[in-house]
């Protein structure tokens, strides 16, 4: 080989090699916001079974301001003595949505008039001081997936400003390994 053809596999081999590293820093700079996380807490029961405990998810610490309808998310309550506690729950209506109950039908309509239809087995909650009510900026109702344990969400607590939402958890991406 000669001395040319050398130097020049030498340029290729760096010139690729410098392509992979700039992409691996373009990557982790991307991706710092998310985590993986396992969910210990007693509050993963209001989502079982997608959630369970013991098991890790992928979490978005950085979540976009409005949130998607349908996105499980991880917030926050403080209770009068100023403890906080962690909460799962699924984003069933977001700003700009109107509370309509039809009979036992409870739903949400959206600015372009369409109806995003809660489950019938709502159970606990004063949900009557929230009818007719349009969420505000940076209002969302959530939902626990499993309404047969007794814990917090808008049922009973109201609609959940954003500033308590601290995360969303992506578990069909990452399907909660242990």
């Amino acid at each position: 080989m000669t001395e040319n053809k050398k130097s020049f596999l030498s340029r290729g081999r760096i010139i690729r090699w410098g392509i992979y590293v700039a992409l691996l820093v373009i990557v982790m700079t991307q991706f710092q916001r998310f985590g993986c996380s396992s969910v210990s807490s007693e509050a993963s029961l209001a989502m079982s079974p997608v959630l369970e405990r013991g098991k890790s998810y992928l979490f978005d610490k950085e979540p976009e301001e409005l949130l998607m309808r349908d996105a499980i998310v991880l917030w926050y309550t403080r209770d009068p003595k100023g403890v906080v506690e962690a909460h799962y729950s699924r984003v069933r209506g977001i700003p700009g949505d109107k509370l309509k109950r039809v009979g036992e039908t409870w739903s949400f309509e959206d600015a372009e008039g369409e109806m995003h239809y809660l489950p019938r087995d709502l159970g606990r909650g004063d949900m009557q001081t929230l009818l007719d009510r349009r969420l505000g900026e940076g209002e969302y109702f959530l939902l626990n997936d499993n309404r047969t344990v007794d814990l917090p969400d808008s049922r009973t607590l109201g609609f959940i400003h954003r500033k308590w939402i601290r995360a969303r958890i992506l578990p069909s991406l990452f399907g909660g390994s242990r």
